[in-house]
């Protein structure tokens, strides 16, 4: 899959991400334990990833996936 956007939620240490297979896309919250791909530079725009691991919730209503094992094949734009 390749990230389309990133963002830092506000007042935590938390991480949103969007994920498309170039037909679908999906909105997802990094799990804390995966957060280490954001903080290294790993997991950027334009990266490449496989989501090893993930678990889907509501969160504020809507339906959100959180990868919590991602694996960065190819770092993005920057």
């Amino acid at each position: 899959m390749q990230c389309l956007h990133t963002k830092v939620l506000e007042g935590k240490d938390r991480f949103r991400i969007v994920l498309s297979d170039s037909k679908h896309f999906v909105q997802c919250i990094l799990a804390t334990q995966a957060n280490h791909v954001m903080h290294d530079g790993q997991l950027q725009r334009g990266s490449i990833v496989r989501v090893r691991q993930c678990q889907a919730q509501s969160h504020k209503g809507k339906k959100c996936v959180f990868p919590q094992r991602v694996r960065v094949y190819c770092q993005g734009l920057g």
